[in-house]
């Protein structure tokens, strides 16, 4: 077409499959653009086996990390340095909200990746580390990828971890952070110390390193620095637009961290000396909020208290302590503090209000009031905060306050409702008759038992015969059908089955084929060992959506209910993925419930058996016992074949299925294998290494040392059956690791 092009190709030396599928993956992903931000692609191909892409050619320009190398060798900064920066900054967000617009994460923001033409403008470009929203890659799974500096946490937490478009935020704000003071957030002597800085830490303030820097400019990339992401913005358009706030002179809307806040995040770098000091500064935190109650007159403090109030009744009220009845006074006082500052909720509307005319008073004055402003600009950030979370804490029936009340209401009644009432006791009395007559019930051999606070017993499932129980707090009865088979809905709540312990081989072996747990491919790490293991619950079912929003309030699920994927309606019935093992053990601790320890997951999984699966030598028969990778999962994850061999079969579920759409085991537990990978409590390991470390007696926890990752059980709707979906197969990921395959099972110790 007679034009001159950039022509990029492979260098010789990188032409293995990985480098071959980044080189298109950046072809197919900047061809999909069409934006004056981004670096255009016009064509792509292979010419003698040399792969190319032809791309618009930025003539006489330059890199932003250039541009940074000069900036760092001069004495000073110009006048209008910083307006230059935030109006670059708007333009390389509007390039890259276009890009995720077309359903593309970036996820290599650099300066080097940012090109400035001759004339100013910038172009975002090599797109070959984008993940396209809808051509996900196994391959992918397990890497980190990025480039250590500018990594979000998610990226530097995980292999299997899922990006979303506001990682890009982290990284861009990582690269604004960069051009502000001329130096890196996150620096380090190692790959791994840089990582670990940008999971726990928080970068110097830009106005300590260069206090010229504007306030508001500090406070943007303070925001875009979120470790949490549901804290920066929720889309680089929001970015943009407080960006132009700025370069108008008028207020932004994000604020600066509050005291708490701050006191958060200290305590988050500090675990050991906050987790002693925790109590006493919660304790404080209330005194100090009941005694500014008594200056009714200063107006400041109340604001200041019920600033705070918020976000403390929301720490406090989600920890991890359940709601027993010495739990009740607790809940009652949070309600007092909590409806007194609901009450106030008009008041603080007006007083928004009013701040609000004034701020548009003081931007129709002068710029030069903008600094003088700036204080109460900020208050009025923070006031818009309060309402919304004042908004939020008082919703009927879905706000805070209801969620309070219900927590308070079941701490109140959970003895009479479990344990002391005359239904419950008939129920109590009927299960622990029937679980210690050894005809009745032979697997428990025996076993006597008290009733357990919270569980409600259901009877014994027709086909196992062992006991389940209904967990009250986590959702309603459950119902069976005209066979006896339990229906999970989407208000169901956790059913544990009682199950009896023993003695059992866990492992796998492959030296001798008539042996026990033997399996031809086994690995180093799955190296057989006896574990006796005493009775204990563990939850029937993967926990659901449903389920995780009763106790969460927020439903973080990559697969989320109330959506379609790859043709298929997700609900409340689902299991819950994209959790991280920090995320499952807290949510199951609300709930007086834990993970299992490796020993249980697998003496769960094997109920009794010692084949490779339970159903016996045949990997067949998983067609209808596990949702696991076969002809179904390619709309989702394209062919995998090379990676992960899919089975010869169909079973109509790209990603996971409902609670109970496939059989169970012989202990009566669904989905054991496949649908999502299941967290347990045990650190990981490194490499293969052959030992299962010291296994205790009586709940099979293994000792092992420490490190961050932590094992994972039982495969997923994108697992094959002998490299995932296995009993003795052992996987491990990083505890802070998200992806829309890990999920959890509830687990709960018998208690005497």
């Amino acid at each position: 077409m007679g034009r001159r092009v950039a022509l990029k190709r492979m260098r010789a030396d990188l032409r293995g499959a990985r480098a071959v599928e980044r080189f298109e993956r950046e072809a197919r992903a900047g061809g999909r653009l069409a934006h004056p931000g981004v670096v255009g692609v016009y064509s792509a191909g292979v010419v003698d086996g040399v792969h190319y892409i032809a791309q618009e050619l930025v003539e006489d320009g330059f890199t932003l990390a250039d541009y940074l190398r000069e900036r760092r060798e001069t004495a000073e900064v110009p006048q209008t340095y910083y307006t230059r920066v935030a109006g670059l900054f708007v333009k390389i967000a509007d390039a890259l909200q276009a890009a995720h617009d077309a359903g593309i994460v970036h996820r290599d923001i650099k300066p080097p990746n940012i090109l400035i033409t001759r004339d100013d403008e910038p172009r975002v470009g090599d797109f070959g580390l984008a993940r396209v929203v809808d051509e996900l890659s196994e391959s992918e799974h397990s890497r980190i990828v990025g480039t250590y500096y500018y990594m979000s946490p998610e990226q530097a937490s995980a292999r299997s971890i899922a990006i979303d478009h506001r990682s890009d935020e982290f990284s861009l704000g990582a690269v604004l952070y960069e051009a502000l003071t001329l130096k890196r957030p996150f620096e380090g002597d190692t790959g791994e110390q840089i990582l670990d800085r940008i999971r726990h830490e928080d970068p110097i303030d830009p106005r300590e390193v260069r206090s010229l820097i504007p306030v508001e400019l500090a406070v943007i990339c303070g925001k875009m620095l979120q470790k949490r992401r549901a804290d920066r913005y929720p889309s680089m358009a929001a970015f943009a637009a407080d960006l132009r706030r700025f370069l108008a002179h008028e207020p932004i809307s994000a604020r600066p961290p509050s005291r708490l806040e701050l006191l958060q995040k200290w305590t988050r770098r500090h675990p050991t000396f906050s987790s002693v000091t925790g109590l006493s500064a919660a304790g404080l935190l209330v005194v100090s909020f009941l005694l500014l109650q008594v200056l009714q007159k200063n107006a400041r403090l109340e604001l200041y208290a019920d600033e705070r109030l918020v976000p403390y009744l929301e720490q406090e009220v989600l920890g991890v302590d359940p709601p027993t009845p010495a739990r009740a006074a607790v809940y009652e006082s949070w309600l007092e503090l909590g409806r007194a500052a609901a009450d106030r909720l008009p008041q603080r509307r007006r007083a928004l209000a009013s701040l609000g005319a004034a701020s548009m008073a003081r931007a129709g004055s002068s710029p030069a009031a903008g600094d003088a402003a700036l204080e109460s600009d900020l208050t009025q950030a923070s006031l818009e905060q309060l309402v919304t979370g004042l908004e939020e804490l008082s919703r009927p029936g879905t706000g805070l306050l209801a969620w309070i009340e219900a927590r308070m209401e079941f701490a109140r009644g959970v003895e009479q409702a479990t344990v002391l009432g005359a239904q419950a006791a008939a129920a109590w009395e009927r299960a622990m008759v029937s679980i210690a007559d050894e005809a009745q019930c032979p697997a428990y051999g025996g076993l006597e038992i008290r009733p357990q606070l919270g569980l409600l017993p259901l009877g014994r499932d027709p086909a196992s015969g062992l006991w389940e129980f209904a967990h009250l707090l986590s959702g309603e009865l459950p119902q069976r059908d005209e066979a006896g088979r339990m229906i999970m809905g989407p208000d169901t709540c956790i059913v544990l089955v009682l199950l009896p312990g023993g003695e059992f081989v866990m492992g796998s072996q492959r030296d001798d084929k008539k042996g026990p747990n033997y399996f031809k491919e086994a690995k180093p790490n799955e190296k057989p060992h006896t574990v006796s293991l005493d009775p204990f619950f563990v939850g029937k079912h993967e926990i659901t959506q449903g389920q995780w929003l009763r106790a969460e309030r927020v439903n973080p699920a990559y697969y989320a209910a109330g959506q379609e994927y790859a043709g298929v309606a997700v609900d409340l019935r689902h299991p819950m993925g994209f959790v991280s093992w920090y995320d499952s053990r807290d949510m199951l601790a609300r709930l007086d419930l834990q993970l299992p320890t490796e020993a249980q997951w697998e003496f769960a999984a094997r109920a009794g058996t010692r084949t490779p699966w339970y159903t016996g030598n045949d990997r067949a028969a998983l067609e209808w016992t596990a949702n696991i990778a076969d002809d179904s999962v390619t709309p989702v994850h394209g062919e995998v074949e090379d990676l992960h061999p899919q089975e010869d079969w169909d079973d109509g579920h790209p990603i996971h299925a409902p609670a109970g759409t496939f059989e169970p085991n012989p202990f009566g537990l669904y989905d054991i294998y496949g649908n999502v990978w299941e967290w347990c409590l045990e650190y990981g390991y490194r490499g293969l290494a052959d030992t299962h470390g010291v296994v205790r007696t009586g709940d099979g926890l293994r000792h092992t040392e420490s490190n961050s990752d932590r094992i994972l059980r039982g495969g997923s709707f994108s697992s094959a059956a002998d490299s995932g979906a296995r009993s003795g197969l052992r996987n491990c990921a990083p505890a802070a690791a998200l992806d829309h395959n890990l999920g959890l099972r509830a687990t709960r110790p018998l208690r005497d």
